[in-house]
């Protein structure tokens, strides 16, 4: 075997490892990304209960959105919001706290540098209908595909038939939807580390 040969084969070997290296985190990585769509659908739907409309309706008559990201993720945001009502993510917890009685907590995607999707979850207010998006890496059932490892789950009151689009109780009803939301991640150290520092 020449060594041009072992070099091509210990390459192959390194990025075979390197993207089961990604694949695994992803996998973890997206598992948070579906509890923290549940956490919110949850807030939104007691803030609902509470006060018969979902944060920032009735406000104003153009789009509103809210996009959830750290200080680290936002350096690498398209901050093009031309005729959009934005909302800090702060507000979005202050609004929600003080119609809940009590400090909610916000999650952010746990990735920090982008590679294949965006690195942020979105609320969105349209008239009456709300959106809050989540970006997934893998392909699931209950997600639409939008491109390589750049898949989009949707919580919506709007009734839209397309893939990717739920009301939020029919979501969490969903059997595909449930056997993923109740595995367990392999690794939760680094995860839950920022999970606590974010809040």
């Amino acid at each position: 075997m020449t060594i041009r040969t072992i070099a091509t084969t210990l390459l192959s070997l390194t990025l075979s490892s390197c993207a089961s290296m990604e694949a695994q985190y992803q996998s973890d990585a997206d598992l948070y990304r579906i509890g923290h769509l549940i956490h919110y659908g949850e807030l939104l739907s007691e803030y609902h209960r509470k006060t018969g409309r979902y944060p920032f309706q009735g406000i104003s008559e153009k789009q509103l959105q809210v996009t959830f990201a750290t200080d680290e993720q936002r350096q690498y945001l398209n901050n093009n919001s031309d005729g959009i009502v934005e909302y800090s993510a702060n507000q979005f917890r202050e609004e929600v706290s003080a119609a809940l009685g009590r400090d909610v907590e916000l999650r952010f995607d746990p990735q920090r540098v982008p590679t294949t999707m965006p690195l942020y979850y979105l609320y969105v207010v349209e008239g009456d209908k709300y959106y809050f998006v989540v970006h997934l890496y893998h392909e699931y059932s209950f997600a639409a595909n939008r491109g390589p490892n750049f898949n989009q789950v949707e919580i919506t009151n709007d009734n839209i038939s397309h893939s990717g689009f739920w009301e939020f109780e029919a979501l969490v009803r969903d059997s595909l939807f449930q056997s993923v939301a109740s595995q367990l991640p392999d690794r939760t150290g680094w995860f839950d580390e920022l999970e606590d520092r974010n809040n």
